[in-house]
């Protein structure tokens, strides 16, 4: 060749190519050689992670710059279906990045992230509970064990249970546990008595 030649670049490069014999007779051509560029830019995504939702019920979702690789040397613009830093609620998150080089091909990655509800219901168990018999039974019903409660994901899914179903309280002091469960299964326990007094007269 007119010019050493060992690897050609991507684009159009013109070649002249001598031939020569072991006589000497020499033969020139003119050629056109045309390095197409077919491979896809590389992306290398985070690994999957998990968030935990705040008292809103919130995350943020952020990750560090993704690392982009292209053969062309040009910089690349990524994008991804949530925006860097973009709040969301509690779910499952499966995000897609990709990129494209200026040949038109692309490269993809993905990654997963769970945001999850860690905090219990929150609500003060009352230490003592007096109230009268239910009149003319030796028992009361429709105990109120605490004045609220209050959820951050979700406050009107929120179930109660005992640890032994009671639906009367016998006159007289009973201990009873009290479980509090929020829609996403956190749990908050607390313990507490329930003190029925005879308020009825002698007839």
């Amino acid at each position: 060749m007119e010019e050493t030649i060992s690897q050609f670049d991507i684009g159009t490069t013109n070649a002249t190519i001598l031939i020569e014999d072991c006589n000497g007779n020499t033969i020139i051509c003119t050629t056109l050689a045309y390095i197409e560029d077919c491979d896809a830019p590389q992306l290398t995504c985070p690994d999957n992670f998990n968030l935990t939702a705040d008292e809103n019920c919130e995350a943020s979702i952020t990750w560090d710059p993704i690392d982009v690789y292209d053969n062309s040397g040009d910089i690349l613009t990524v994008e991804c279906d949530f925006d860097n830093g973009t709040l969301v609620t509690t779910g499952d998150y499966n995000i897609a990045c990709r990129v494209q080089d200026s040949t038109g091909n692309n490269g993809t990655c993905e990654f997963n992230v769970v945001v999850a509800d860690t905090t219990a219901p929150v609500f003060t168990c009352l230490t003592m509970i007096n109230k009268c018999n239910d009149y003319g039974l030796p028992y009361a019903t429709n105990l109120t064990f605490f004045d609220s409660i209050t959820d951050n994901c979700c406050p009107q899914s929120i179930s109660m249970s005992m640890e032994e179903t009671i639906s009367q309280f016998d006159i007289g002091t009973t201990n009873v546990t009290i479980t509090v469960e929020d829609c996403n299964g956190n749990v908050e326990i607390c313990s507490t008595s329930v003190n029925v007094e005879d308020c009825d007269a002698p007839q």
